[in-house]
């Protein structure tokens, strides 16, 4: 999931404001997090990561996607593309995604998943409406 198009993507509601912890961590090749409240992008190992000005609410769903299209990086939140970075420098040091947990430093989300799904196709190209299907039954990770 680095040399070809991708999405990455889960709806989220966050259980506390996390001072650090990853929605997905692709070991720093590539990962969507959160610190100091604030969400981020980063795209290569040692990255320090780029801020997006967005601040998810806690107790609430939100939307997350990371595409891959083509030699580009789009963020969506809740539908709307917030950020698109070059998708250079991508090296995974290993072949596992996780999800509330950052590899680096052992950090976990106090956060609900739900519909999170990887494919090989870039999904969104443009901003899109995304609804949420009933949870009805969800455990903290």
């Amino acid at each position: 999931l680095v040399s070809s198009n991708f999405t990455v993507e889960t709806w989220v509601n966050l259980a506390s404001t996390p001072a650090h912890g990853s929605i997905f961590d692709y070991f720093s090749c590539y990962a969507i997090w959160i610190s100091n409240g604030e969400l981020y992008i980063s795209w290569n190992q040692g990255s320090t990561g780029t801020p997006t000005g967005i601040t998810p609410p806690v107790d609430t769903w939100f939307h997350i996607a990371l595409v891959r299209l083509n030699s580009n990086l789009t963020l969506f939140y809740n539908g709307a593309s917030i950020i698109t970075i070059p998708a250079t420098n991508i090296a995974p040091q290993v072949s596992y995604i996780t999800m509330g947990y950052k590899h680096y430093n052992g950090t976990t989300l106090d956060a609900y998943f739900n519909d999170a799904r990887i494919t090989s196709v870039a999904r969104y190209s443009t901003n899109f409406t995304q609804i949420l299907r009933e949870v009805e039954h969800y455990t903290l990770i």
